[in-house]
Protein backbone atom coordinates (compact mmCIF):
# COMPACT_ATOMS: atom_id res chain seq x y z
CA UNK A 1 0.00 0.00 0.00
CA UNK A 2 3.04 2.52 0.61
CA UNK A 3 4.01 1.91 -2.37
CA UNK A 4 0.99 2.41 -4.44
CA UNK A 5 0.63 5.68 -2.06
CA UNK A 6 4.10 6.64 -2.97
CA UNK A 7 4.31 5.83 -6.60
CA UNK A 8 1.07 8.12 -7.08
CA UNK A 9 3.01 10.94 -5.08
CA UNK A 10 5.36 10.39 -7.71
CA UNK A 11 3.64 10.73 -10.66
CA UNK A 12 1.34 13.93 -9.43
CA UNK A 13 4.39 15.44 -8.47
CA UNK A 14 6.20 15.27 -11.86
CA UNK A 15 3.03 15.85 -13.46
CA UNK A 16 3.61 19.78 -11.82
CA UNK A 17 7.20 19.91 -12.59
CA UNK A 18 6.20 19.59 -16.28
CA UNK A 19 3.94 22.44 -16.42
CA UNK A 20 5.03 24.93 -19.70
CA UNK A 21 5.06 28.25 -19.23
CA UNK A 22 3.86 30.43 -22.66
CA UNK A 23 3.60 33.80 -20.85
CA UNK A 24 6.13 35.12 -23.34
CA UNK A 25 5.45 32.93 -26.27
CA UNK A 26 2.23 34.33 -26.27
CA UNK A 27 3.26 37.85 -26.03
CA UNK A 28 5.38 37.25 -29.63
CA UNK A 29 2.55 35.42 -31.12
CA UNK A 30 1.71 39.35 -31.76
CA UNK A 31 4.76 40.73 -33.41
CA UNK A 32 3.55 42.29 -36.56
CA UNK A 33 0.17 41.78 -36.27
CA UNK A 34 -1.89 45.08 -35.78
CA UNK A 35 -2.31 47.55 -32.53
CA UNK A 36 -6.25 47.27 -33.39
CA UNK A 37 -6.36 43.09 -32.73
CA UNK A 38 -4.48 43.42 -29.94
CA UNK A 39 -7.17 45.61 -28.21
CA UNK A 40 -9.63 43.79 -29.44
CA UNK A 41 -8.43 40.57 -27.55
CA UNK A 42 -6.58 41.75 -24.69
CA UNK A 43 -8.88 44.96 -23.88
CA UNK A 44 -7.74 48.60 -23.34
CA UNK A 45 -4.41 48.82 -21.98
CA UNK A 46 -3.79 49.56 -18.50
CA UNK A 47 -1.06 52.16 -19.87
CA UNK A 48 -1.26 53.66 -23.25
CA UNK A 49 2.02 55.99 -24.38
CA UNK A 50 1.85 58.03 -27.35
CA UNK A 51 5.47 58.82 -28.40
CA UNK A 52 6.16 62.36 -30.13
CA UNK A 53 7.72 60.39 -33.44
CA UNK A 54 3.83 58.60 -33.74
CA UNK A 55 5.07 55.26 -31.99
CA UNK A 56 3.05 54.03 -28.76
CA UNK A 57 3.43 51.56 -26.03
CA UNK A 58 1.12 49.63 -24.72
CA UNK A 59 1.00 48.08 -20.83
CA UNK A 60 -0.95 45.40 -19.89
CA UNK A 61 -0.42 44.32 -15.90
CA UNK A 62 -1.47 40.83 -15.69
CA UNK A 63 -1.10 38.68 -12.17
CA UNK A 64 0.32 35.02 -11.04
CA UNK A 65 -0.66 33.45 -8.54
CA UNK A 66 1.85 30.78 -6.46
CA UNK A 67 2.06 29.37 -3.22
CA UNK A 68 5.55 29.81 -2.07
CA UNK A 69 7.59 29.68 -5.38
CA UNK A 70 7.07 30.64 -8.63
CA UNK A 71 5.68 28.64 -12.01
CA UNK A 72 2.05 27.88 -10.81
CA UNK A 73 2.70 24.75 -9.27
CA UNK A 74 0.10 23.88 -7.00
CA UNK A 75 0.60 24.08 -3.29
CA UNK A 76 0.07 20.61 -1.59
CA UNK A 77 1.68 19.73 1.45
CA UNK A 78 2.49 15.68 2.70
CA UNK A 79 2.50 14.70 5.79
CA UNK A 80 3.09 11.40 7.92
CA UNK A 81 0.19 9.87 9.34
CA UNK A 82 0.37 8.33 13.24
CA UNK A 83 0.08 5.13 11.45
CA UNK A 84 3.08 6.51 9.51
CA UNK A 85 1.41 6.33 6.17
CA UNK A 86 1.76 9.74 3.74
CA UNK A 87 -1.04 12.35 3.76
CA UNK A 88 -1.39 15.09 1.13
CA UNK A 89 -2.92 17.84 3.12
CA UNK A 90 -4.84 20.56 1.24
CA UNK A 91 -3.44 23.86 1.05
CA UNK A 92 -6.69 25.41 2.51
CA UNK A 93 -6.78 23.06 5.35
CA UNK A 94 -2.90 24.22 6.30
CA UNK A 95 -2.92 27.83 6.96
CA UNK A 96 1.51 27.39 6.79
CA UNK A 97 0.71 26.08 2.77
CA UNK A 98 -1.65 28.72 1.82
CA UNK A 99 0.59 31.92 1.87
CA UNK A 100 -0.10 32.89 -2.42
CA UNK A 101 2.26 35.09 -3.62
CA UNK A 102 0.79 37.99 -6.59
CA UNK A 103 3.23 38.23 -8.85
CA UNK A 104 2.46 40.94 -11.02
CA UNK A 105 3.89 41.08 -14.37
CA UNK A 106 4.13 44.03 -17.39
CA UNK A 107 3.21 42.59 -20.62
CA UNK A 108 4.71 45.70 -23.22
CA UNK A 109 3.76 45.91 -26.51
CA UNK A 110 5.77 48.41 -28.80
CA UNK A 111 3.63 50.09 -31.51
CA UNK A 112 5.29 51.47 -35.12
CA UNK A 113 3.45 54.37 -36.47
CA UNK A 114 2.03 52.22 -39.10
CA UNK A 115 0.02 50.44 -35.94
CA UNK A 116 2.00 47.23 -36.00
CA UNK A 117 3.02 45.60 -33.08
CA UNK A 118 6.61 46.10 -33.32
CA UNK A 119 8.49 43.92 -30.31
CA UNK A 120 6.85 42.49 -27.24
CA UNK A 121 8.76 42.61 -23.89
CA UNK A 122 7.56 40.47 -20.45
CA UNK A 123 8.40 42.22 -17.79
CA UNK A 124 8.63 40.86 -13.75
CA UNK A 125 9.87 37.76 -12.37
CA UNK A 126 8.40 34.43 -12.10
CA UNK A 127 5.38 35.63 -15.08
CA UNK A 128 3.14 32.48 -15.63
CA UNK A 129 0.82 31.93 -18.20
CA UNK A 130 -0.88 28.17 -18.70
CA UNK A 131 -2.25 26.95 -21.94
CA UNK A 132 -5.51 28.53 -21.06
CA UNK A 133 -3.72 32.12 -20.76
CA UNK A 134 -2.06 31.12 -24.42
CA UNK A 135 -5.22 29.72 -25.79
CA UNK A 136 -7.35 32.87 -24.87
CA UNK A 137 -4.56 35.45 -25.94
CA UNK A 138 -2.48 34.89 -28.30
CA UNK A 139 -2.70 35.87 -32.15
CA UNK A 140 -4.26 33.62 -34.04
CA UNK A 141 -3.34 34.29 -38.12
Amino acid sequence: MRLLISLALIIFLSACASTANYYTSTLNSWRGSNANALVKTWGTPNTKIVNPNGTMVFVYKTKSYAAGRTQGSPAIGVNVSSAGRPVIVNPTENKALSRNLTITCLAVFQIDKNGRISSTEVRGKGCYGDQYFAQKLSHKR
